[in-house]
């Protein structure tokens, strides 16, 4: 072994001890804090047979009908689980974070601390999964009938969950565990962005404990407030048996249209990350067709590799990364929501101006939280080798000094023209499409997985037909500077000058890389989200089927 190796594997064995150290310091400390947290999330005021009001009242009544061990149940998986997770983590992290470093330099370093910690997270997720099972098992069973179901340890509650009700049991919550990778993806790059941040005003590379301090909480409060639902959604799918083993048939009716909505947002994350994941580097291309005149697809792929590496492809992607799942949740929810207000849930009720106007109201309700997002991505995609604006923190934040709040939402009204029309058309296309199939090719059976592929990318098309001129107005305000002061947000002013400077084909720059990113990234989204949800579907019909037989 020489030197430098030796030297990089003294490094992992720091990390992993100081995550070792670190895990058990605060799972000792917290872990009063975890059990009230725990219960909380589960809390159900209609079927618990312990009820909490709140935070307060869930202290007093542990405190009293558990005494002080009913703070630290749990607390053998807990100190297992959290240190392993932890320690983990930020051996993986580091040694990732400086492997992509040897190669990448110092370039899209955010970009660079979100790929490591959001593999470092899944791997930590997969192996540690089990033994947050148990923990969350063992924490919550005194809220429900059978109190002692779990009351012999660690390794006997992991035999008893196997034997019971399987080996996958054991990784119930890991969907929602790898949706809530997020946190990682948001929480460590704004602590590296703060970090420096504060090395930068301080001049100095070394920070004290404050500063650490300081860089974390700050980082971890934004986290917990963006992604802190997936943590409920965990827990309860965990907890799902223990929790309704007493239920009503009213009440089991209740709780089913509960998880219905906890699928569609689920399977609707599942299709965002796919988006993106698939199809970022030819939206990346597509913006700089979009604003770079006489470029063609081909020639902006090979310049971008040449002068830029391949990271450029994926430059902005981590605000869409953090956000996109978000707003696919929503998307398809408001999607499925329509389809249930207007009781046209079954694909033989289902019509094509069904599809339209499903698509209309998906695409009014997502244009409220995609602007500032599609803002950021824009600007970020558009910078080469100059590194004006670090990540979308710091571009936000300099629009708001610069422009205010309206600058923030720059292009909002041309997101507007572009998402409703965009929506509708894909939606419409997708279920014309489907209808078609069901109907006439598979004779009233559901659509293969081949065959929602191409449907899925068939409605990416036809969606951005009927809205990439708007998609073009929308770029080109968003990429612009300065006061907004008309009231349309210069949709109109941006799409005379177009017309008057290019003609009607200016309307269409970039159209050969959007058109390549619209079948194959909605195809693979529409093919995530019938999978995730026909998966998620089938697993709640077998847990009332189960619940039924009590």
């Amino acid at each position: 072994m020489n030197y430098n190796q030796n030297i990089e594997f003294q490094q992992i064995i720091i990390d992993f001890f100081s995550g070792l150290t670190g895990g058990v310091i605060s799972v000792t400390a917290c872990a009063p804090l975890d059990i009230i947290r725990t219960r909380l999330n589960m809390m159900n005021s209609e079927n618990s047979k312990i009820k909490y009001t709140g935070f307060i009242d869930a202290f007093k009544k542990i405190k009293k009908l558990e005494g002080l061990k009913g703070f630290f149940k749990g607390y053998n998986a807990t100190i297992v689980s959290v240190p392993l997770f932890h320690s983990l983590f930020f051996t993986s992290y580091n040694y990732l974070k400086s492997q992509i470093n040897q190669i990448y330099g110092n370039q899209n370093l955010a970009l660079q601390h979100l790929v490591s910690s959001i593999i470092s997270g899944l791997i930590c997720d997969i192996i540690t999964n089990p033994l947050w099972v148990v923990k969350t098992r063992i924490q919550v069973q005194y809220m429900h009938q059978n109190q002692n179901h779990y009351n012999k340890g660690v390794l006997n509650t992991l035999i008893k969950i196997k034997n019971e009700e399987g080996i996958f049991a054991l990784y119930k919550g890991l969907g929602a565990s790898i949706i809530g990778l997020s946190h990682v993806a948001v929480y460590f790059p704004i602590y590296e962005y703060i970090k420096q941040l504060i090395q930068t005003q301080k001049n100095c590379q070394q920070l004290n404990f404050f500063d650490i301090f300081l860089a974390s909480v700050s980082s971890k409060t934004i986290a917990c407030c963006i992604t802190y639902p997936h943590i409920v959604i965990r827990t309860r799918i965990i907890n799902f048996l223990l929790d309704y083993n007493s239920l009503q048939n009213d009440s089991l009716q209740m709780n089913s249209h509960v998880m219905s909505i906890i699928k569609d947002l689920t399977a609707g994350s599942v299709a965002g990350l796919a988006i993106c994941l698939s199809g970022h580097p030819f939206d990346t291309i597509k913006v700089r067709l979009q604003m770079e005149k006489n470029q063609t697809f081909s020639k902006c792929i090979i310049s971008m590799y040449k002068q830029e590496g391949l990271f450029s492809y994926y430059k902005g992607m981590e605000s869409p990364l953090v956000t996109v799942p978000l707003v696919n949740a929503f998307v398809f929810g408001s999607y499925e929501l329509y389809k249930k207000l207007m009781h046209v849930e079954n694909e033989d009720k289902f019509t094509f101006l069904n599809g339209l106007f499903a698509g209309f109201f998906t695409g009014f309700a997502n244009c409220i939280l995609i602007g500032p997002i599609e803002l950021a991505k824009c600007r970020l995609q558009m910078q080469k080798n100059e590194k004006i604006h670090k990540g979308p923190f710091e571009l936000f934040y300099k629009i708001y000094k610069k422009e205010g709040i309206k600058g923030i939402y720059r292009g909002t009204v041309a997101t507007q023209f572009r998402e409703i029309p965009c929506y509708g058309a894909q939606f419409a296309s997708y279920e014309f499409f489907k209808g078609i199939c069901i109907k006439y090719i598979n004779e009233g059976k559901d659509i293969t997985h081949l065959q929602t592929f191409i449907g899925g990318g068939f409605g990416g098309i036809m969606g951005w037909v009927a809205s990439y001129p708007q998609d073009i107005i929308k770029t080109t305000l968003q990429c612009e500077t300065g006061k907004i002061q008309e009231l349309d947000g210069g949709f109109s002013r941006v799409g005379k000058q177009i017309w008057q400077n290019e003609g009607f084909f200016g309307f269409w720059r970039g159209f050969s890389a959007c058109l390549t990113r619209a079948f194959y990234a909605n195809a693979i989204g529409f093919l995530a989200y019938e999978n995730a949800k026909s998966y998620l579907q089938q697993d709640i019909d077998d847990k009332i089927e189960k619940l039924n037989q009590f």
